[in-house]
C-alpha cells in the first residue's frame, strides 16, 4: 500500500489558453491581445486575439489546463 504526505500534496495551478490556428501554439489569455469573445454553437467560448507570434487577429477555442508545478 502507498502513503502519501498530504502536506507534500500541491494544489493546482490553472490557466487559461487559447489555440491560436496561425502558429499552431496555445496561448496564455493574459499573453495576446483580446479583441472579443463570444460564443459558438455548443455555447463554448471563442476568442478573438492578436497573435504575439504572427501579429494578426484569430479566433480560438478558450481552454484550461492544470500544472502541479512551477513555471
Amino acid at each position: 500500500m502507498m502513503t502519501v504526505n498530504i502536506n507534500e500534496i500541491k494544489e493546482p495551478k490553472v490557466h487559461a489558453e487559447v489555440y491560436c490556428d496561425g502558429c499552431s501554439v496555445f496561448h496564455n489569455t493574459q499573453d495576446v491581445i483580446f479583441e472579443n469573445i463570444e460564443e459558438d454553437y455548443a455555447g463554448r467560448d471563442v476568442m478573438t486575439f492578436e497573435c504575439p507570434v504572427d501579429r494578426e487577429f484569430h479566433k480560438g477555442l478558450i481552454t484550461t489546463r492544470d500544472y502541479y508545478f512551477d513555471e
